[in-house]
């Protein structure tokens, strides 16, 4: 149940407290008050979305906190989401909305997920306004009454029948797409085999390129480097316009130190040192004329690296940015071609699969739409109890079962992940009347007593132990509205109920009763909400029952009202 909501600069609320309490917590106001925005303030928590709107003018964030008392199974819910629970059941539930649109959530200050919490919320609240009053005139909606009245049985078959219509429409997705690339196949196959062929013409080895644009370099310098060695080879030995080369020098150099070697021991030395050098020479000279020899000068050798080098740049503009890359995006697309070989291969598996799912899903539809057929006359008369109770004694519910028209078509039948039917709630409204679609025949009054006696049948002694009215009494009045009241209260005392009503006869049932009022203060407006007692009770009550003008005779009218009310809650 929910014990506390502190919101704080959420929209026309600056800050507000409120305590809520077991059995009907009924929440009474003029129009515009603000009275929607206390759930919308829960649903927040709750991890509804929220952006930079909902935070009121000047401020920099919204708040909302609100405190829940989890029972034992709920408590296993929440753990099972990974939300921690206080040993008591306590969970505080906080949300922040930034007026950058920045949203933030934390249960017991922990942060989490907002899907987490909106998963959270289908075992702790129920919310239930004039928006679902729109959605009950769509049949897509029925089933999911139908099936909460059932229980956990058709809760389990729903689930295997969803799981295996998600697997279904996971293999034709799969078997769409291979279709899709049959159809290319031949043309994708031609495409692989010329760009192997292409690349297969080339064979590029790794390295390969390195070592190419060396040699190109190399091949575009021979001339200049033949002349260099040339040069050198004039310099060191053969000599040039009859100048003495460095070999001539040296022997020159030699040949006059052995002169005086005879006398001067040291000058030998170094004749023989330069004999050396001049001998060295000689070895260097003959060394570069040998390596020069070598070079060649063959200009066909540059234009076969160049043509080599132009191929393998063509190949990595087109296939990979190295000739690694090159090879590997070959061996790619030969598996890819050997892939497409095989695609009928891949079609027939997938079909079969398809088949073997289709069969899973029949029978898990059968067992389900067995359980609804069962059920649907118990739920029809449950339901009925319940209309009788609001005043309308000689309305008829009607379950009608028809085959899904829309859904995912497989071997000529139309599966959905709800099943492999259409269920329709039918009303007959008067005596006398066929049952006809709830679009053709409900008033919003009589709408709105047929949603909470919905809500009544399939929440009784239910695991949603808080539901959350938002005027739902829309075109309610008179002994309707009186029946109306005591419906809720009567649902109050199995769950908590907190309803947003205009209706004094609602209000007087409550529990507890918070009156909402929009004022203004500092020349801005605000919406202030207070917990009513005794007279305050008695005054909003002879407000709602004469308007503008509050007179005595309300005033007992109220206090009447007031004093029937808690005789029929005790009762």
């Amino acid at each position: 149940m929910v014990e506390e909501l502190h919101v704080r600069n959420l929209a026309l609320i600056e800050e507000l407290s409120l305590e809520f309490d077991l059995g009907l917590n009924v929440i009474t106001g003029e129009t515009g008050a603000g009275k929607s925005m206390i759930v919308d303030a829960l649903m927040l928590a709750l991890g509804e979305r929220g952006g930079m709107e909902w935070v009121r003018e000047q401020a920099e964030k919204a708040t909302v906190d609100a405190a829940f008392r989890l029972n034992d199974t709920q408590r296993q819910q929440a753990e099972a989401l990974g939300i921690a629970v206080e040993e008591d059941g306590g969970l505080v539930l906080h949300r922040e909305v930034t007026s950058s649109g920045r949203s933030t959530a934390r249960a017991n200050g922990i942060p989490v997920g907002l899907a987490t919490l909106r998963q959270l919320q289908r075992h702790l609240v129920d919310f239930c306004g004039q928006h679902q009053q729109q959605r009950l005139l769509d049949p897509v909606e029925h089933v999911a009454f139908l099936d909460a009245f059932i229980g956990d049985e058709a809760a389990q078959e729903r689930q295997r029948v969803r799981k295996y219509y998600e697997a279904i429409a996971e293999t034709q997705a799969e078997l769409q797409k291979l279709e899709e690339q049959s159809r290319q196949r031949e043309r994708e196959l031609d495409l692989i085999a010329y760009e192997c062929a292409e690349i297969e013409h080339v064979a590029p080895q790794p390295g390969e390129d390195e070592a190419l644009l060396e040699e190109r370099e190399a091949l575009r310098h021979v001339q200049e480097r033949l002349l260099r060695f040339r040069e050198a080879f004039v310099h060191l030995y053969e000599g040039e316009n009859g100048l003495p080369t460095a070999y001539d020098e040296l022997a020159a150099a030699a040949a006059a130190l052995s002169t005086i070697g005879s006398f001067d021991p040291e000058a030998a030395s170094w004749a023989q040192e330069a004999n050396e050098l001049a001998m060295r020479v000689e070895e260097l000279a003959h060394s570069l004329r040998q390596h020069a020899d070598q070079i060649s000068s063959d200009p066909s050798r540059l234009a076969e690296v160049e043509e080599r080098l132009a191929s393998i740049e063509r190949l990595k503009h087109k296939y990979g940015a190295t000739i690694p890359d090159i090879l590997a995006y070959a061996q790619a697309r030969r598996e890819e071609g050997e892939r497409l070989q095989h695609l009928e291969d891949e079609a027939i598996a997938l079909r079969k699969r398809c088949a073997h799912l289709l069969d899973d899903y029949r029978q898990a539809d059968t067992v389900l739409s067995q359980l609804r057929h069962q059920a649907a006359p118990l739920f029809s008369a449950e339901v009925e109890k319940h209309l009788q109770a609001l005043h309308m004694s000689n309305s008829r519910v009607t379950v009608a079962f028809e085959p899904i028209k829309r859904g995912l078509e497989i071997d000529h039948q139309i599966v959905s992940p709800s099943g492999s039917e259409t269920i329709r709630f039918l009303l007959a409204a008067n005596a006398g009347e066929p049952p006809r679609p709830l679009e053709r025949v409900a008033s919003g009054g009589e709408l709105s007593r047929l949603i909470l006696a919905l809500k009544v049948t399939i929440h009784t002694m239910g695991e949603v132990d808080t539901l959350v009215f938002d005027e739902v009494d829309t075109g309610v009045a008179g002994r309707s509205g009186q029946a109306l009241a005591e419906k809720l209260a009567s649902l109050a005392r199995h769950q908590q109920v907190l309803c947003v009503t205009h209706l004094p006869q609602i209000a007087a049932m409550g529990n507890l009763h918070i009156s909402v009022a929009k004022i203004q203060s500092g020349g801005r407006t605000q919406t202030k909400a207070i917990h009513l007692e005794g007279s305050q009770r008695v005054e909003e009550l002879a407000r709602m029952l004469g308007g503008a003008k509050v007179t005595q005779l309300t005033r007992q009218s109220a206090q009447e009202m007031l004093t029937l009310a808690a005789g029929l809650r005790n009762g």
